[in-house]
């Protein structure tokens, strides 16, 4: 086997740990051990974090799109935003809630589900792979918190 040959192979065993191993966590290590107070705190906001470019094509190179959700009292936050997400473009979901759910981010492919503890915050990532829009949505609830439009 030539050395590219070997290169290749090494390669796409590399970049298919790195996949399986996030596509496999529904859930990520607590950020904060400590449970949430009695009363939660909702974040009504949706910034945009830059994180550090990785090589690869432009839209590879765009900086991640952080986006806080919160459950609390049976309602979320935010709730029915429309956020706009670049092709190629990494999400990353963070989580708080009063009672354990599932959320589910609809995607081209098979989604990515995080699973929620009570007042254990909960994150997860994926990178928008096709244009269109997505839901994503608390399973126990029945209800969006954001649309990602995808361009």
């Amino acid at each position: 086997m030539s050395s590219l040959a070997r290169f290749v192979t090494a390669l796409t065993w590399a970049l298919a740990s790195v996949f399986l191993s996030v596509a496999c966590t529904s859930q990520a290590a607590p950020i904060n051990a400590t449970p949430a107070s009695a009363t939660p705190t909702r974040v009504t906001t949706i910034r945009a974090t830059p994180t550090a470019a990785t090589t690869g094509t432009p839209s590879a190179q765009a900086s991640a799109v952080t986006i806080n959700l919160t459950i609390g009292d049976g309602e979320v936050s935010p709730s029915g935003d429309r956020v706009d997400v670049a092709k190629g473009q990494t999400v990353i979901l963070k989580v708080t809630s009063d009672s354990d759910d599932v959320i589910h981010a609809h995607t081209a492919d098979e989604g990515i589900e995080i699973k929620v503890e009570a007042g254990m915050p909960a994150s997860g990532r994926f990178v928008a792979t096709e244009t269109g829009s997505f839901e994503v949505e608390s399973h126990h609830l029945g209800k969006i918190f954001v649309i990602l439009n995808v361009r």
